[in-house]
């Protein structure tokens, strides 16, 4: 199933507006779950998690090198969480050379992506 949109009461510490619980099942019988919840300033309730991606280009542009996901098969950019005392930079390399093999520079920051109103 997937999307699966349902609304909850609010928790007495939080304003929540929407919980969407996204699932799939793989072919090999495993469920992947991402939970996601809005609210006004929800974020503040999580605990938080540093990551990052990489975007890898063949020599022509034209293709980017995707990962396959253990957990749940589906395909992803290399990345992962950042350790303590670790830069998102060095997040990046380390996170590349361990589902790659490969071993990359940095070449420049794409975006930063956040919002306090939601929690995955």
């Amino acid at each position: 199933m997937e999307g699966q949109e349902c609304r909850h009461q609010p928790l007495p510490s939080a304003n929540i507006t929407l919980i969407r619980q996204v699932s799939r099942c793989a072919s090999s019988g495993t469920v992947s779950v991402a939970k996601i919840i809005e609210g006004e300033r929800i974020g503040k309730l999580g605990i938080v998690a540093l990551g990052c991606s990489a975007v890898i280009f063949d020599p022509t542009r034209a293709t980017i090198l995707l990962t396959r996901r253990t957990d749940n098969g589906r395909w992803c950019l290399p990345g992962g969480r950042t350790e303590a005392g670790e830069s998102v930079a060095e997040t990046c390399i380390r996170e590349v050379l361990e589902e790659t093999g490969l071993q990359v520079r940095i070449v420049r920051l794409l975006g930063v992506y956040s919002s306090p109103h939601r929690l995955v």
